[in-house]
């Protein structure tokens, strides 16, 4: 099946998650500071989309971030924590029906955090099940990280904390055409979407 015949129910049922979950586990162990810290885990998976004709909803992740919050009494104000910043590339649709893959474990102060930062590469695309690929243009603004509002995480010392992010496909990942009309699908518009899904105690 090409692009330009894609059923409309097809494109007007882009609309799933992926979902990062983060697992904070709180630590007595001391830091270089001193002071005790927890454990931030990152887990990428998907849910089930139902776009039959892609096979493929590719992004790169290049550094994970989070951002303490400035009334936080035990972090330092506007310090960054870094996660991880390893590139890792990621096929969003591969991450369904519970899979999971590792993305990201550091250990971090505990105290509140107002933000998840993703930092994402240069490449994203798109690849139908007849072989077409459409390479998307990240939005340049998306350098500075996908902004994940928190709404004040509390990470404590001896517990865990699951945090799960929803990277919504349908919102992300925008058809550019009209499905309906002959010229079909003319391809893809990469506007990233990164929400709280859930916060697990």
């Amino acid at each position: 099946m090409s692009a330009s015949s894609l059923p409309k129910s097809a494109v007007s049922a882009l609309a799933l998650a992926s979902l990062l979950l983060f697992t904070v586990v709180g630590c007595d162990g001391a830091g270089e500071d001193g002071g005790r810290t927890g454990t931030l885990q990152v887990m990428l998976t998907d849910a089930p989309f139902p776009f039959e004709s892609a096979e493929a909803a590719n992004v790169t992740i290049e550094r994970v971030v989070a951002l303490p919050a400035s009334d936080s009494p035990d972090v330092e104000e506007d310090k960054r924590f870094v996660l991880t910043d390893e590139t890792q590339s990621f096929n969003l649709l591969e991450l369904r029906d519970g899979v999971t893959a590792p993305l990201a474990g550091e250990e971090l102060p505990a105290g509140t955090y107002e933000q998840i930062r993703l930092i994402l590469g240069g490449e994203a695309s798109v690849v139908m099940d007849d072989g077409t690929t459409y390479d998307l243009q990240v939005p340049s603004g998306t350098q500075t990280g996908v902004k994940v509002l928190l709404g004040g995480l509390d990470i404590s010392v001896g517990e865990e904390t699951e945090l799960t992010l929803d990277f919504d496909v349908g919102k992300s990942f925008v058809t550019k055409g009209n499905p309906g009309a002959p010229g079909g699908v003319q391809g893809f518009l990469f506007k990233p979407v990164v929400t709280v899904e859930r916060i697990d105690e």
